[in-house]
């Protein structure tokens, strides 16, 4: 059997196991409207500590600029920049929220600009 929460009103609520995404970005080009060959992303959660990853279009990576998830099962207030060779860097906010089981996963895109 999975997970299981109490929602308190209709008994157990069946959860899976599954980890959920938190926020799953989309990089791409304001111009072109093209998915950016790569890109760093810098996030935090609820002001806590920085984190640094990178997305590719590399064929030989899953974490490409299309669709990628930043982190799983994290709720909280995120604040996340996104930077790229030939891009001026950009900031965005998003708030995500959980119910009994996973985070309600947000999608967020980032249409960089270049400089």
């Amino acid at each position: 059997m999975g997970l299981v929460a109490c929602d308190g009103e209709s008994g157990p609520t069946a959860c899976t196991e599954e980890a959920r995404s938190s926020v799953t970005l989309k990089i791409i080009d304001v111009d072109t409207n093209e998915t950016l060959d790569e890109a760093t992303i810098v996030w935090s959660v609820d002001g806590g500590a920085k984190t640094t990853t990178a997305c590719t279009n590399d064929d030989a990576f899953v974490d490409d600029c299309e669709s990628f998830p930043i982190t799983y099962e994290v709720d909280g207030e995120f604040e996340i920049t996104v930077s790229a060779t030939g891009y001026a860097d950009q900031t965005k906010n998003i708030t995500v929220v959980s119910d009994e089981c996973h985070v309600i996963g947000k999608s967020l895109t980032f249409k960089m600009n270049t400089i």
